[in-house]
């Protein structure tokens, strides 16, 4: 059995471009300049919730004298990347010198509304001097109890709501990536956690080219949560699986398998707008997607008055 995603999609549409919820979302504001690592407790609304040093970079830096740790940007003691907001954070999701070395943000959000879809965004950028590039980032929702690692600089021992894996390791220095997934809340959570909840033995890691940290440390411009569905219009069913997609994650085809009965199929993007649609009487039936961009889409099999949904990551 499997759960099918109801929804009136008209809404899902007009919906789909919500206000950001996250407070400080890009880092810009600040309660002190940075003049040292782990200083991310002086970008307001955000701290870390380990002991692991996650750091926060600001151009206001540069009006600093040559004593203090270089955090300016776009040049700082990890590389040199512009952004708009002139700040940014930056954390560490892998180290070859210390076993599942990991750094953490966290910050306080309004209420999610339980059983509301929520689209999740992360831009991230691998920095110049990492020597390593990993896979893995992800975002933990929680209301009341803190997660903790169990050590200073250790993995936080949760499953994320938001996986980011699909998207490959990310070794881009040059540009920024957007990281962007949907998800329904299960509860009225009140706080996020953006980082790599996966231990080193669960990652992919990548060795980069060139001197530099022996780390994998990743820069963080901003974090949006953005409500897509609300609740009242999203609820859930147990029917039958009759839809099967593979592969999954896909690049360049997408094999569906619909079992007999006639219906419209439908390939959806992250905001709900169609891109391929078909009227099918079920059997084996195969999607172009190598034009598509990259990302997270939903695939729907409309049919007997019912909707179902999985969600299929082209990479």
């Amino acid at each position: 059995m499997r759960y099918a995603l109801l929804a009136i999609f008209v809404c899902f549409l007009t919906c789909a471009h919500g206000q950001n919820i996250v407070p400080n979302a890009n880092f810009a504001a600040h309660t002190q300049c940075p003049d040292f690592l782990d200083s991310i407790q002086k970008c307001s609304g955000w701290t870390r919730p380990t002991e692991g040093s996650s750091d926060y970079f600001n151009a206001c830096n540069d009006t600093m004298t040559a004593t203090h740790y270089l955090l300016s940007v776009p040049t700082n003691f990890a590389g040199s990347q512009s952004s708009a907001s002139n700040a940014y954070t930056g954390i560490i999701t892998y180290a070859s010198t210390i076993e599942d070395q990991k750094e953490y943000i966290t910050t306080t959000i309004p209420a999610l509304e339980a059983t509301a879809r929520y689209k999740v965004t992360v831009v991230v950028s691998l920095a110049d001097r990492s020597q390593y590039a990993t896979n893995g980032l992800g975002v933990f929702f929680y209301k009341e109890a803190k997660p903790d690692s169990t050590g200073v600089y250790s993995t936080i021992p949760v499953t994320p709501q938001i996986d980011y894996s699909a998207y490959g390791v990310m070794n881009d220095k040059t540009a920024w990536t957007t990281l962007t997934d949907t998800f329904i809340a299960d509860s009225a959570y009140t706080h996020l956690v953006v980082g790599n909840f996966r231990n080193d033995g669960s990652l992919t890691v990548t060795p980069m080219p060139g001197p530099g940290m022996p780390y994998a440390y990743y820069y963080i411009d901003s974090v949006a949560v953005e409500k897509v569905a609300p609740a009242s219009l999203v609820r859930q069913v147990s029917v039958d699986e009759t839809m099967k997609i593979f592969p999954n994650p896909a690049t360049d085809r997408l094999g569906i398998y619909i079992a007999p009965g006639q219906g419209r199929l439908l390939l959806r993007d992250i905001i709900g707008k169609v891109m391929i649609e078909r009227n099918i009487s079920g059997a084996n039936t195969y999607l172009d997607i190598s034009a598509l961009p990259r990302g997270v889409y939903f695939v729907q099999w409309h049919h007997d008055g019912l909707t179902e949904t999985q969600k299929v990551t082209l990479q």
